[in-house]
């Protein structure tokens, strides 16, 4: 009773989505390559599906492969590509001894690379992996870093301050690690899809964010301020974590993108997000005043719910904070646009001090969704997507610490997700 009661207590007093935050604040008037013409290719999703044969014949060499992070390849969103760049998968033995195929969100039609998660190592198919229908297969004797169940599941916690016991896996404990441990024993998959996406229908939605669009179309300078948690600040993100390929944290995915998108854009970045934090946190009129009112932004990006959620606090009090926030800054800058994101859905076998550390996140969609029609903002519903994501993948495919931060592959898709708003 006494260990539980101290299990219990840590638990609570860990700031669950905090890892140590390089920059709490920073401006960045991020710029990157304009596209290569070569670098696309000469088909697109609304010809509808391609066959095999068809993409390769159409696409350049370049485009069948991802060695390295580049904007371009890693912002195509998923759902209207067929070449899907550097997946993350991690192969695992159960305790039974059993390595599951992987499962990637499409059926692989084609592999094209099967990378180590830095993408400097180039795995041999037939040696090293197979595809069994539409499956990554691990071959016995693979180079593939290959995850045991004792290394995942542990008998002690491997960190006192941040402790998480598995629900399913009575007695055991998840190794929590913020740095690179997990994308280490990730590999990245680039293949060939020529099935539908069947997830959640993606909008365009830029008559939400007029002010921003006509900023953009007209090459004003915008000023965006990205205000959340931890996973608004970066982690777990290559970048992040300064290892290959050092994708870039989820803002700067979203401007640099924004700059490609519209060239010559001038935007500035201001990422002012705080890791542990939830809305309770970011109402604060102190808070609010120096993060986000004093940059004077054109648009804010809200990113709450992950701490929120595993503390099960109350859809409307989470609501009324979202609203506060956005009035406080429209009382100062009414001209102001914002973007509300709802949360990638954190681990639902991992426990917290009241139930498992997913809580009550997905109950935000519907709340967001309804200040989104009410304000008359705009709304990226990543808690919905990751939730489809999870109906297909594993949790260790795409987890950055095993608890509630993302991979890098996650951390695009959220990006493509909010990009999706303005084209």
């Amino acid at each position: 009773m006494k260990k539980t009661i101290i299990i219990l207590l840590l638990i609570t007093a860990l700031l669950l989505v905090g890892c140590s935050s390089k920059k709490s604040s920073s401006n960045n008037n991020t710029t990157e390559s304009k596209t290569n013409s070569m670098d696309q290719p000469s088909v697109t999703q609304k010809q509808g599906l391609l066959s095999v044969d068809e993409i390769l014949e159409s696409y350049s060499k370049s485009m069948l492969k991802c060695d390295s992070y580049s904007l371009s390849k890693y912002m195509k969103p998923v759902w209207e590509n067929q070449v899907i760049y550097n997946e993350t998968v991690m192969f695992f033995m159960d305790k039974n001894g059993e390595i599951k195929d992987k499962s990637l969100l499409f059926p692989i039609a084609k592999v094209l690379e099967v990378r180590d998660n830095t993408l400097e190592t180039l795995y041999e198919e037939g040696k090293d992996y197979t595809v069994v229908d539409g499956k990554l297969h691990y071959v016995e004797g693979s180079s593939i870093c290959l995850t045991k169940y004792e290394d995942y599941y542990l008998d002690e916690p491997n960190n006192k301050d941040a402790v998480f016991p598995s629900i399913k896996e009575e007695g055991k404990y998840y190794v929590y690690s913020e740095g690179d441990y997990f994308a280490r024993r990730q590999v990245s998959v680039t293949y060939i899809r020529t099935t539908e996406w069947n997830g959640p229908e993606i909008k365009r939605d830029e008559s939400k964010l007029p002010k921003t669009m006509k900023k953009l179309e007209n090459h004003e300078p915008l000023t965006i301020v990205y205000y959340g948690d931890s996973i608004m600040t970066g982690c777990n993100s290559s970048g992040f974590n300064k290892v290959e390929p050092k994708m870039p944290i989820l803002s700067k995915l979203i401007t640099k993108k924004l700059m490609s998108q519209f060239e010559d854009s001038d935007i500035v970045e201001i990422n002012t997000a705080v890791g542990g934090w939830t809305t309770n946190n970011g109402v604060i009129s102190s808070e609010i005043q120096s993060r986000v009112i004093n940059q004077n932004p054109d648009l804010v990006v809200i990113g709450f719910g992950a701490n929120d959620g595993t503390f099960n606090l109350d859809p409307n009090t989470y609501g009324a904070n979202i609203q506060t926030m956005m009035k406080k800054v429209l009382a100062s800058n009414p001209d102001c646009e914002f973007i509300l994101i709802s949360t990638p859905i954190p681990n639902r076998d991992a426990a917290s001090s009241i139930g498992n550390m997913a809580g009550n996140c997905e109950d935000y969609i519907e709340v967001l969704k309804s200040l989104s029609e009410k304000n008359n903002v705009a709304f990226a519903d990543m808690t919905s997507l990751s939730k489809y994501v999870l109906t297909i993948k594993d949790w260790v495919d795409i987890t950055g610490n095993n608890i509630n931060h993302p991979s890098d592959f996650m951390i695009r898709l959220e990006a493509q997700l909010v990009c999706s708003l303005f084209f």
